[in-house]
């Protein structure tokens, strides 16, 4: 069992961790416009991702992701995973260039449109739950384009 002291420091400790995610989880200000380039691009590299903004909470999200996933993967080629769960993206057409993508999560949104994803051709997972403005037509549409992908949705439309 724990005692006082220790739980004290433990308490302190979850309240920093806390205080600095939110520090820096948050954009100093509304964010307009982003790209992810390529450090050095070379002629085999395609022109940077430009995101085009869907409001700054979700384009700062898509960013935010993207980035993580470029980190891990080393370039933006090697992105297969992509998790944006309750980012409030109303807007996928940035991702619309990353066909080597296998796993994108987008629940928890408020998608109204994602003609834009039917060309992520390698797709094996996407998760669309939770997104109320999408229609059974529009997933049965995605799915014709991605007869591969497994797409978990519940569209009520």
């Amino acid at each position: 069992m724990p005692d006082k002291k220790e739980f004290i420091i433990f308490v302190l400790l979850c309240v920093i961790a806390l205080g600095l995610g939110y520090w820096y989880g948050l954009p100093d200000k509304p964010v307009t416009n982003i790209v992810v380039a390529n450090p050095q691009p070379t002629p085999t590299t395609p022109n940077p991702l430009k995101i085009v903004p869907n409001g700054p909470t979700g384009a700062a999200a898509i960013d935010a992701a993207i980035r993580t996933e470029l980190i891990a993967a080393g370039s933006i080629e090697k992105v297969r995973h992509i998790d944006l769960t309750r980012k409030m993206i109303t807007n996928v057409s940035a991702l619309a260039r990353l066909k080597q993508l296998e796993i994108l999560w987008l629940p928890f949104n408020n998608l109204t449109d994602i003609s834009a994803l039917s060309g992520l051709t390698q797709l094996k997972r996407l998760s669309l739950e939770n997104n109320p403005d999408l229609t059974k037509a529009q997933i049965a549409e995605l799915q014709k384009a991605l007869p591969k992908c497994k797409i978990y949705s519940n569209p009520t439309k």
